[in-house]
């Protein structure tokens, strides 16, 4: 059961992260708590399970399978509304730079009154740590379909004269720069792309 335990600490992570007051504000203008209660119901359900060690014994193969099955989908379902809420929120900063655009000319008009110089085109910087291409694969564990399906995509993808381009989507922590890793280092891509190059894009490029 270590993989249903490790996928129902991701989703309990995701469940947390969507409680945030600032995230269900969203979900209630935009009537996602039906989703959200769904979602909470079937890992609340299946904690129980975990929890009871005499139940986790009673529980075949198939029903073990099963349930770690369940666990990742509810992982992709918060995942989905994580990033519909993303979107949301950019929508709704777009519609209010106008906003915020005259209230800081504003600012910037008082404070040239005073002899102060205010410079808002340089940008604040955060610090993002540089990732390389090596991954130890054995380290990795219930990634494989999805390096599988990604690859396979990228060779049947690989046509002369088209350039595949595959865009790995989700929060932060779950994971994409190390599938992203173990794309880059399977044998079959190393075969059908000879010639490779890791790229790290930092948040300002």
């Amino acid at each position: 059961m270590d993989a249903a335990s490790l996928a129902f600490s991701v989703a309990q992570t995701l469940l947390s992260a969507l409680q945030l007051l600032e995230i269900k504000e969203i979900i209630h203008i935009y009537g996602y708590e039906p989703r959200l209660k769904k979602l909470e119901g079937t890992v609340t359900r299946i904690n129980a399970v975990l929890q009871d060690a005499e139940a986790q014994e009673e529980l075949s193969r198939e029903q073990q399978l099963d349930l770690v099955g369940k666990l990742k989908d509810a992982v992709y379902d918060a995942d989905d509304l994580f990033n519909e809420f993303i979107t949301r929120k950019k929508q709704q900063q777009i519609r209010n730079t106008s906003k915020g655009q005259g209230k800081l000319n504003g600012i910037t008009s008082d404070a040239a009154k005073f002899g102060f110089k205010c410079d808002y085109t340089k940008p604040i910087r955060r610090g993002r740590s540089e990732t390389g291409s090596y991954v130890y694969a054995e380290s990795v564990i219930g990634r494989d379909d999805d390096k599988i399906k990604i690859v396979n995509m990228l060779l049947d993808a690989n046509v002369e004269g088209v350039l595949p381009v595959l865009s790995i989507m989700g929060i932060g922590g779950l994971g994409r720069t190390t599938l992203a890793q173990l794309v880059f280092n399977e044998k079959r891509t190393e075969k059908e792309f000879p010639k490779r190059l890791w790229v790290c894009a930092s948040d300002q490029y």
